[in-house]
Protein backbone atom coordinates (compact mmCIF):
# COMPACT_ATOMS: atom_id res chain seq x y z
CA UNK A 1 0.00 0.00 0.00
CA UNK A 2 2.59 2.12 1.24
CA UNK A 3 4.85 1.60 -1.95
CA UNK A 4 1.79 2.00 -4.38
CA UNK A 5 1.18 5.33 -2.39
CA UNK A 6 4.55 6.52 -2.76
CA UNK A 7 4.78 5.67 -6.88
CA UNK A 8 1.77 7.16 -7.33
CA UNK A 9 0.39 3.94 -8.60
CA UNK A 10 -3.43 5.02 -8.61
CA UNK A 11 -4.79 1.37 -9.40
CA UNK A 12 -2.76 -0.36 -7.09
CA UNK A 13 -3.94 1.50 -4.17
CA UNK A 14 -7.69 1.83 -5.39
CA UNK A 15 -7.17 -2.42 -5.50
CA UNK A 16 -5.99 -2.69 -1.97
CA UNK A 17 -8.77 -0.32 -0.83
CA UNK A 18 -10.90 -2.82 -2.46
CA UNK A 19 -9.80 -5.39 -0.80
CA UNK A 20 -8.78 -4.26 2.24
CA UNK A 21 -10.58 -1.40 3.40
CA UNK A 22 -8.55 -1.32 6.53
CA UNK A 23 -5.15 -0.14 5.05
CA UNK A 24 -6.51 3.28 4.59
CA UNK A 25 -5.77 4.31 8.14
CA UNK A 26 -2.95 1.39 8.94
CA UNK A 27 0.30 3.52 9.51
CA UNK A 28 4.35 2.01 9.34
CA UNK A 29 6.70 1.81 12.22
CA UNK A 30 7.09 5.60 12.13
CA UNK A 31 3.21 6.26 12.40
CA UNK A 32 2.96 7.69 8.78
CA UNK A 33 -0.08 6.51 6.99
CA UNK A 34 -0.17 5.97 3.05
CA UNK A 35 -2.17 9.46 2.98
CA UNK A 36 1.56 10.92 4.30
CA UNK A 37 3.29 9.26 1.82
CA UNK A 38 1.06 10.25 -0.94
CA UNK A 39 1.24 13.96 0.39
CA UNK A 40 4.70 14.19 0.65
CA UNK A 41 5.07 12.46 -2.85
CA UNK A 42 2.75 14.98 -4.36
CA UNK A 43 0.28 12.69 -5.83
CA UNK A 44 -3.01 14.36 -5.53
CA UNK A 45 -5.20 11.71 -7.10
CA UNK A 46 -4.00 9.25 -4.39
CA UNK A 47 -4.85 11.88 -1.88
CA UNK A 48 -8.11 12.45 -3.11
CA UNK A 49 -9.18 8.61 -3.08
CA UNK A 50 -7.73 8.26 0.50
CA UNK A 51 -9.67 11.08 1.74
CA UNK A 52 -12.88 9.84 -0.09
CA UNK A 53 -12.56 6.42 2.15
CA UNK A 54 -11.50 8.10 5.46
CA UNK A 55 -11.32 11.96 6.13
CA UNK A 56 -10.24 11.66 9.18
CA UNK A 57 -6.62 10.94 8.06
CA UNK A 58 -5.86 14.80 7.51
CA UNK A 59 -5.67 14.85 11.50
CA UNK A 60 -3.31 11.64 11.82
CA UNK A 61 0.13 12.18 12.78
CA UNK A 62 3.34 10.49 12.39
CA UNK A 63 6.35 9.84 15.06
CA UNK A 64 7.58 13.20 14.84
CA UNK A 65 3.77 14.62 15.05
CA UNK A 66 3.31 15.82 11.97
CA UNK A 67 0.44 15.52 9.68
CA UNK A 68 -0.15 14.96 6.43
CA UNK A 69 -0.57 18.93 5.64
CA UNK A 70 3.07 19.22 7.53
CA UNK A 71 4.49 17.02 4.80
CA UNK A 72 2.29 18.37 1.49
CA UNK A 73 3.78 21.87 2.77
CA UNK A 74 7.47 20.97 3.26
CA UNK A 75 7.75 19.61 -0.65
CA UNK A 76 5.36 23.14 -1.71
CA UNK A 77 2.49 21.41 -3.26
CA UNK A 78 -0.10 23.46 -3.45
CA UNK A 79 -2.64 21.25 -4.89
CA UNK A 80 -2.68 18.96 -1.87
CA UNK A 81 -2.45 21.40 0.45
CA UNK A 82 -5.50 23.17 -0.51
CA UNK A 83 -7.42 19.79 -1.08
CA UNK A 84 -6.30 18.95 2.62
CA UNK A 85 -7.48 22.10 3.93
CA UNK A 86 -10.48 22.13 2.04
CA UNK A 87 -11.44 18.47 4.08
CA UNK A 88 -10.18 20.44 7.75
CA UNK A 89 -9.36 23.83 7.91
CA UNK A 90 -8.08 23.62 11.20
CA UNK A 91 -5.08 21.56 9.96
CA UNK A 92 -4.12 24.68 8.95
CA UNK A 93 -3.03 25.44 12.53
CA UNK A 94 -1.90 22.05 13.71
CA UNK A 95 1.84 21.78 15.19
CA UNK A 96 4.02 18.39 15.19
CA UNK A 97 6.53 17.86 17.92
CA UNK A 98 8.68 21.19 17.09
CA UNK A 99 5.42 23.21 17.48
CA UNK A 100 5.80 24.32 13.49
CA UNK A 101 3.22 24.63 11.44
CA UNK A 102 2.42 23.84 7.65
CA UNK A 103 3.77 27.81 6.82
CA UNK A 104 7.32 27.49 8.63
CA UNK A 105 7.79 24.33 6.16
CA UNK A 106 6.60 26.10 3.35
CA UNK A 107 8.82 29.35 4.24
CA UNK A 108 11.91 26.82 5.04
CA UNK A 109 11.57 25.49 1.66
CA UNK A 110 11.34 28.78 -0.42
CA UNK A 111 7.29 28.22 -1.68
CA UNK A 112 6.34 31.07 -2.48
CA UNK A 113 3.18 30.67 -3.48
CA UNK A 114 2.32 28.22 -1.01
CA UNK A 115 3.44 30.68 1.57
CA UNK A 116 0.85 33.39 0.25
CA UNK A 117 -1.95 31.23 0.16
CA UNK A 118 -1.31 30.33 3.62
CA UNK A 119 -1.17 33.42 5.02
CA UNK A 120 -4.20 34.75 3.00
CA UNK A 121 -6.02 32.04 5.03
CA UNK A 122 -4.36 33.18 8.32
CA UNK A 123 -2.34 36.28 8.43
CA UNK A 124 -1.51 35.86 12.02
CA UNK A 125 0.20 32.54 11.42
CA UNK A 126 3.26 34.90 10.88
CA UNK A 127 4.02 35.49 13.97
CA UNK A 128 3.96 31.37 15.61
CA UNK A 129 6.85 30.22 16.65
CA UNK A 130 8.07 26.99 17.15
CA UNK A 131 10.05 25.31 19.66
CA UNK A 132 13.27 27.04 19.28
CA UNK A 133 11.14 30.53 19.19
CA UNK A 134 11.57 30.62 15.36
CA UNK A 135 9.10 32.14 13.62
CA UNK A 136 8.79 31.40 9.20
CA UNK A 137 10.84 34.30 8.44
CA UNK A 138 13.57 33.17 10.35
CA UNK A 139 13.07 29.79 8.84
CA UNK A 140 13.33 31.38 5.54
CA UNK A 141 16.04 33.73 6.31
CA UNK A 142 18.26 30.72 7.09
CA UNK A 143 17.85 29.14 3.81
CA UNK A 144 18.11 32.43 1.81
CA UNK A 145 14.93 32.39 0.41
CA UNK A 146 15.06 35.76 -0.88
CA UNK A 147 11.18 35.61 -2.68
CA UNK A 148 9.67 34.14 0.56
CA UNK A 149 11.23 36.62 3.43
CA UNK A 150 9.37 39.85 1.92
CA UNK A 151 6.10 37.78 2.45
CA UNK A 152 6.66 37.40 5.96
CA UNK A 153 8.04 40.55 6.43
CA UNK A 154 5.30 42.63 8.67
CA UNK A 155 5.10 43.66 12.54
CA UNK A 156 6.94 40.21 13.57
CA UNK A 157 9.49 41.16 11.81
CA UNK A 158 12.10 41.88 14.10
CA UNK A 159 11.39 38.70 16.52
CA UNK A 160 14.22 36.91 17.78
CA UNK A 161 14.34 33.22 18.68
CA UNK A 162 15.25 31.45 22.10
CA UNK A 163 18.65 32.79 21.58
CA UNK A 164 17.58 36.18 21.04
CA UNK A 165 19.13 36.04 17.20
CA UNK A 166 16.44 37.86 14.80
CA UNK A 167 16.19 36.86 11.07
CA UNK A 168 19.39 38.81 9.87
CA UNK A 169 21.63 36.87 12.41
CA UNK A 170 20.36 33.72 10.85
CA UNK A 171 20.51 35.32 7.36
CA UNK A 172 24.33 36.65 8.11
CA UNK A 173 25.05 33.07 9.39
CA UNK A 174 24.47 31.41 6.63
CA UNK A 175 25.90 34.36 3.80
CA UNK A 176 22.36 34.64 2.50
CA UNK A 177 23.43 38.20 0.69
CA UNK A 178 20.15 39.39 -0.67
CA UNK A 179 18.44 38.28 2.54
CA UNK A 180 20.54 40.49 4.34
CA UNK A 181 19.68 43.34 1.66
CA UNK A 182 15.99 43.22 2.14
CA UNK A 183 15.53 42.41 5.98
CA UNK A 184 17.75 46.09 6.12
CA UNK A 185 15.73 47.91 3.72
CA UNK A 186 12.59 46.73 6.03
CA UNK A 187 14.01 46.91 9.88
CA UNK A 188 17.54 48.87 9.80
CA UNK A 189 17.37 48.46 13.44
CA UNK A 190 17.81 44.73 13.36
CA UNK A 191 21.83 46.04 12.78
CA UNK A 192 21.58 46.72 16.92
CA UNK A 193 20.40 43.52 17.92
CA UNK A 194 22.78 41.07 20.05
CA UNK A 195 21.74 37.93 20.70
CA UNK A 196 22.17 36.21 24.06
CA UNK A 197 25.92 35.68 23.46
CA UNK A 198 26.21 39.61 22.66
CA UNK A 199 26.82 38.45 19.24
CA UNK A 200 26.01 40.81 16.45
CA UNK A 201 25.14 39.78 12.74
CA UNK A 202 28.46 40.86 12.12
CA UNK A 203 29.68 38.41 14.50
CA UNK A 204 27.97 35.75 12.92
CA UNK A 205 29.16 36.59 9.40
CA UNK A 206 32.85 37.26 10.43
CA UNK A 207 32.52 33.53 12.31
CA UNK A 208 31.35 31.77 8.89
CA UNK A 209 33.73 33.69 6.83
CA UNK A 210 31.23 35.78 4.15
CA UNK A 211 33.20 38.36 3.05
CA UNK A 212 30.36 40.07 1.21
CA UNK A 213 28.27 40.10 3.83
CA UNK A 214 30.73 41.59 6.34
CA UNK A 215 31.46 44.01 3.69
CA UNK A 216 27.44 44.58 3.45
CA UNK A 217 26.76 45.11 6.92
CA UNK A 218 29.69 47.22 7.26
CA UNK A 219 28.55 49.80 4.53
CA UNK A 220 25.31 50.16 5.99
CA UNK A 221 26.38 50.95 9.85
CA UNK A 222 31.00 51.36 10.19
CA UNK A 223 30.63 51.44 13.72
CA UNK A 224 29.47 47.52 14.15
CA UNK A 225 33.19 46.76 13.59
CA UNK A 226 34.04 48.32 17.00
CA UNK A 227 31.30 45.57 18.79
CA UNK A 228 32.17 42.90 21.39
CA UNK A 229 30.26 40.25 22.15
CA UNK A 230 29.59 39.17 26.66
CA UNK A 231 33.04 38.20 26.38
CA UNK A 232 34.97 41.07 24.76
CA UNK A 233 35.49 39.68 21.80
CA UNK A 234 35.39 41.74 18.29
CA UNK A 235 33.87 40.35 15.37
CA UNK A 236 37.66 40.38 14.07
CA UNK A 237 39.21 38.40 17.15
CA UNK A 238 36.52 35.97 16.20
CA UNK A 239 37.21 35.48 12.87
CA UNK A 240 40.83 34.82 13.30
CA UNK A 241 39.75 32.25 16.31
CA UNK A 242 38.03 30.37 13.19
CA UNK A 243 40.84 30.76 10.67
CA UNK A 244 38.53 33.66 8.32
CA UNK A 245 41.93 34.94 6.82
CA UNK A 246 40.09 36.90 4.00
CA UNK A 247 37.87 38.73 7.00
CA UNK A 248 40.56 39.47 9.16
CA UNK A 249 42.50 40.59 6.58
CA UNK A 250 39.71 43.03 5.49
CA UNK A 251 38.94 43.98 9.23
CA UNK A 252 42.48 45.24 9.56
CA UNK A 253 42.31 46.97 6.49
CA UNK A 254 39.40 49.20 7.79
CA UNK A 255 40.95 49.35 11.19
CA UNK A 256 44.66 48.20 12.17
CA UNK A 257 44.61 49.29 15.46
CA UNK A 258 41.84 46.81 16.28
CA UNK A 259 44.98 44.26 16.54
CA UNK A 260 45.36 45.31 20.08
CA UNK A 261 42.58 44.50 21.61
CA UNK A 262 42.26 41.58 23.62
CA UNK A 263 39.02 39.59 24.97
CA UNK A 264 37.84 39.60 28.64
CA UNK A 265 40.17 36.70 29.30
CA UNK A 266 43.18 38.03 27.79
CA UNK A 267 42.92 36.57 24.46
CA UNK A 268 44.98 38.88 21.54
CA UNK A 269 44.49 38.68 17.86
CA UNK A 270 47.98 37.50 17.81
CA UNK A 271 47.32 34.54 19.83
CA UNK A 272 44.71 33.78 17.45
CA UNK A 273 45.94 33.94 14.13
CA UNK A 274 49.20 31.92 15.83
CA UNK A 275 46.85 29.39 16.92
CA UNK A 276 44.71 29.08 13.30
CA UNK A 277 48.16 29.77 11.65
CA UNK A 278 50.63 27.50 9.10
CA UNK A 279 50.23 24.58 11.44
CA UNK A 280 46.03 24.72 10.30
CA UNK A 281 46.68 25.77 6.88
CA UNK A 282 44.14 28.58 7.35
CA UNK A 283 45.99 31.56 8.32
CA UNK A 284 49.27 32.86 6.77
CA UNK A 285 52.56 33.39 7.72
CA UNK A 286 52.48 36.69 6.73
CA UNK A 287 49.19 37.50 8.21
CA UNK A 288 50.57 36.54 11.22
CA UNK A 289 53.81 38.37 11.21
CA UNK A 290 51.20 41.64 9.80
CA UNK A 291 49.19 41.25 12.88
CA UNK A 292 52.87 40.86 15.36
CA UNK A 293 53.96 44.11 13.91
CA UNK A 294 50.92 45.64 14.20
CA UNK A 295 50.97 45.18 18.38
CA UNK A 296 54.42 43.76 18.78
CA UNK A 297 54.18 43.85 23.07
CA UNK A 298 51.59 41.44 22.52
CA UNK A 299 53.94 38.33 22.17
CA UNK A 300 54.80 38.88 25.82
CA UNK A 301 51.21 39.09 27.09
CA UNK A 302 49.80 36.35 29.01
CA UNK A 303 46.02 35.54 28.92
CA UNK A 304 44.25 34.40 31.94
CA UNK A 305 45.51 31.12 31.55
CA UNK A 306 49.10 32.77 31.74
CA UNK A 307 49.71 31.46 28.23
CA UNK A 308 51.23 33.67 25.68
CA UNK A 309 51.22 33.35 21.94
CA UNK A 310 54.38 31.61 21.70
CA UNK A 311 53.07 28.97 24.41
CA UNK A 312 50.51 28.81 21.93
CA UNK A 313 52.82 28.23 18.65
CA UNK A 314 54.25 25.03 20.74
CA UNK A 315 51.07 23.65 21.67
CA UNK A 316 49.53 23.63 18.66
CA UNK A 317 52.72 23.05 16.88
CA UNK A 318 52.76 26.10 14.97
CA UNK A 319 56.31 25.58 13.16
CA UNK A 320 56.57 28.83 11.40
CA UNK A 321 55.34 31.43 14.42
CA UNK A 322 58.01 29.03 17.13
CA UNK A 323 60.74 29.50 14.43
CA UNK A 324 59.89 33.46 13.46
CA UNK A 325 59.05 34.39 17.34
CA UNK A 326 62.04 32.57 19.42
CA UNK A 327 64.43 34.76 18.53
CA UNK A 328 62.25 37.95 19.80
CA UNK A 329 62.14 36.09 23.47
CA UNK A 330 64.28 35.80 26.31
CA UNK A 331 65.61 33.04 27.24
CA UNK A 332 63.63 32.56 30.11
CA UNK A 333 60.46 32.97 28.17
CA UNK A 334 61.66 30.62 25.29
CA UNK A 335 62.44 27.83 28.33
CA UNK A 336 59.02 28.15 29.81
CA UNK A 337 57.26 27.89 26.82
CA UNK A 338 59.13 24.70 25.21
CA UNK A 339 58.56 23.17 28.58
CA UNK A 340 54.69 23.68 28.88
CA UNK A 341 51.68 21.92 28.51
CA UNK A 342 50.78 18.79 27.65
CA UNK A 343 53.71 16.93 26.19
CA UNK A 344 55.64 19.71 26.43
CA UNK A 345 59.20 18.04 27.79
CA UNK A 346 58.74 15.34 24.88
CA UNK A 347 57.21 18.53 22.31
CA UNK A 348 60.09 20.56 23.38
CA UNK A 349 62.59 17.67 22.77
CA UNK A 350 61.38 17.06 19.54
CA UNK A 351 61.42 20.49 18.73
CA UNK A 352 64.86 21.54 18.94
CA UNK A 353 65.74 17.85 17.32
CA UNK A 354 64.37 19.42 14.45
CA UNK A 355 65.08 23.18 14.87
CA UNK A 356 68.15 23.47 16.37
CA UNK A 357 70.38 24.40 13.27
CA UNK A 358 67.58 27.11 13.01
CA UNK A 359 68.30 28.24 16.82
CA UNK A 360 71.82 27.85 16.12
CA UNK A 361 71.94 30.53 13.51
CA UNK A 362 69.40 32.64 15.07
CA UNK A 363 70.07 35.16 17.46
CA UNK A 364 69.66 32.92 19.75
CA UNK A 365 72.44 30.01 19.06
CA UNK A 366 73.87 30.08 22.90
CA UNK A 367 70.28 28.88 23.94
CA UNK A 368 70.07 25.64 22.32
CA UNK A 369 72.93 24.08 24.93
CA UNK A 370 71.25 25.63 27.95
CA UNK A 371 67.89 24.00 26.88
CA UNK A 372 69.10 20.75 25.90
CA UNK A 373 70.76 20.29 29.45
CA UNK A 374 67.07 21.58 31.00
CA UNK A 375 65.41 18.77 28.61
CA UNK A 376 68.23 15.93 29.63
CA UNK A 377 68.67 15.79 26.29
CA UNK A 378 72.24 13.89 26.54
CA UNK A 379 73.88 15.73 23.82
CA UNK A 380 73.48 18.98 22.19
CA UNK A 381 73.90 19.90 18.99
CA UNK A 382 77.59 20.72 17.67
CA UNK A 383 78.17 24.18 17.78
CA UNK A 384 75.87 25.16 20.44
CA UNK A 385 77.49 26.49 23.85
CA UNK A 386 75.91 26.89 27.08
CA UNK A 387 74.23 30.07 28.49
CA UNK A 388 75.44 31.77 31.21
CA UNK A 389 73.00 31.14 34.29
CA UNK A 390 69.75 32.51 34.54
CA UNK A 391 67.42 32.77 37.12
CA UNK A 392 64.57 31.31 35.72
CA UNK A 393 61.39 31.07 37.85
CA UNK A 394 61.69 26.98 38.95
CA UNK A 395 57.82 26.58 38.81
CA UNK A 396 57.61 26.92 35.05
CA UNK A 397 60.66 24.71 35.05
CA UNK A 398 58.69 21.89 36.70
CA UNK A 399 57.54 20.41 33.81
CA UNK A 400 55.40 17.67 35.75
CA UNK A 401 53.92 20.06 38.21
CA UNK A 402 52.93 21.87 35.40
CA UNK A 403 51.33 19.21 32.80
CA UNK A 404 49.49 18.45 36.43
Amino acid sequence: MYRAAERGDERAVMRLLADSPQLADASLWDGSTALHVAAEHGHDNIVAHLLARCPRLTGAQDSSGQIALHRAAKRGHDKIVARLLSHDPESLHARDCLLRTALHYAAQGGHQELVRHLLLRNPRLIGATDSYGSTALHHASQMGHSQVVPLLLGQCANATDLGRKNALHHAARNGHAQVVSCLLAHSPGMLDAVDGSGWSALHYAAVEGHHNVVTQLLDHKPSLIDGACCHGGTALLWAAKYGRASVVELFLAIKPELASRSDQEGHSLLQAVIAYGEGGQRLSSELMERVWRLDMEALHTNNKNLHTPFDIAVLCGNQWAINFFAPQLSIDELMRSLSLGFGGRERARQFLEKQCETLRTSLHSDIVGTVYEYLGVSSAPRGSKRAPETTVDETWLDYENISQ
